[in-house]
């Protein structure tokens, strides 16, 4: 089995970190190889059905799992997304794979790219591609583009965001159970989920009903309390959805008390990223291009990645309000 490991490690370029356990190693190998079958599957001619492709990585999967059952736990998570699922739509909503109207999935071979580090994230698979979490690298692109065009984000500041937010124009008073609500408080020093009081603190901030999860944006104007409720939650998991977040970090950025992410440095090539928060999902996707999940594949804060992409991680963050500290 270790002929086998380096194998997959040489062919992925995917080396350990100093320290790292075996088991760590071999789930980020399988990890990876996991997202290149996936692409592969889809580089054939047709395509591939959304379920084949899903049957495919599940079977894999299987097998890894009783090669070394060390991992099992890491890509197994009954309350989560099944891996196979998970690794399969992440591509279908970053533009890896096109669905056709047969719901067939094909690779993209318009052989775009992202400049990240000294590589480029190529939308697409190259026969000489590194891995990076369920990125593939190489320097076979046509053409690269903004991170901001692949993500459809605007360049808007934290301020410029929460004033687009809090236009006044979509507010209006309310007849509200003031006990029912909870506030959520930018100024305190904790996580969002962790940021919530019974008080209002400043004067644009998010309200929640605990009677019925409903979710508002308030704001003090004129000595008047106004009210916007949040559309419901789609319950879908796209590319553009959990948006609120990003709301959060930028109130969080704005009143001085920033989320903040810890980078671990492990040696010359590998840090750990330690969010204090869930991402919205253009960034969480985003990051899954170009790290690995730690311990588990459903892991949502803390990612392994190469040094070298630390630079781009950070402007990405920093984007959302998000201050990285250490390294």
């Amino acid at each position: 089995m270790n002929a086998l490991i380096r194998a997959m490690s040489s062919d992925m370029k995917i080396i350990p970190y100093e320290g790292e356990t075996r088991e760590s190693f071999v789930y980020r190998i399988i990890y990876s190889a996991l997202g290149r079958w996936c692409l592969e599957a889809a580089r054939a001619k047709g395509g591939i059905s959304k379920h084949g492709q899903t049957i495919l990585l599940n079977d894999l999967t299987g097998k890894y799992c009783k090669l070394f059952p060390e991992i099992k736990e890491m890509l197994f998570q009954e309350s989560e997304t099944p891996l196979p699922v998970f690794i399969r739509h992440l591509y279908e909503e970053t533009g890896y794979l096109i669905t056709d109207s047969e719901n067939r999935n094909h690779l993209a071979s318009y052989h775009r790219g992202l400049v990240i580090g000294s590589r480029h994230l190529l939308y697409g698979l190259s026969n000489h591609a590194d891995m990076k979490g369920l990125g593939s690298f190489s320097e076979d692109v046509s053409y690269t583009i903004p991170w901001r065009e692949a993500l459809l984000r605007d360049s808007l500041t934290c301020e410029e965001y929460v004033s687009s937010a809090f236009d006044l124009a979509i507010f209006s008073q309310r007849d509200m159970a003031e006990e029912s609500l909870q506030y959520f408080d930018p100024k305190r020093n904790a996580a969002p989920s962790s940021s919530w009081g019974n008080k209002m603190v400043t004067n644009r901030t998010i309200a929640r009903n605990v009677s019925n999860g409903v979710h508002y944006r308030v704001m003090r104007y004129n000595d008047e309390i106004l009210y916007f409720e949040e559309a419901p939650n789609p319950g879908t998991d796209g590319l553009t959805d959990f948006e609120y977040r990003r709301l959060y970090f930028a109130l969080k950025n704005i009143n001085g008390h920033p989320v903040r992410a810890q980078i671990q440095s492990f040696d010359n090539q590998y840090a750990k990223i330690s969010l204090g928060g869930h991402l919205p999902n253009r960034e969480y996707f985003l990051m899954l291009l170009c790290s690995w999940p730690c311990r588990m594949y459903c892991n949502k804060c803390e990612f392994i990645t190469k040094k070298e992409n630390l630079l781009f991680i950070n402007e990405v963050l920093k984007n959302l309000g998000i201050d990285t500290v250490g390294g």
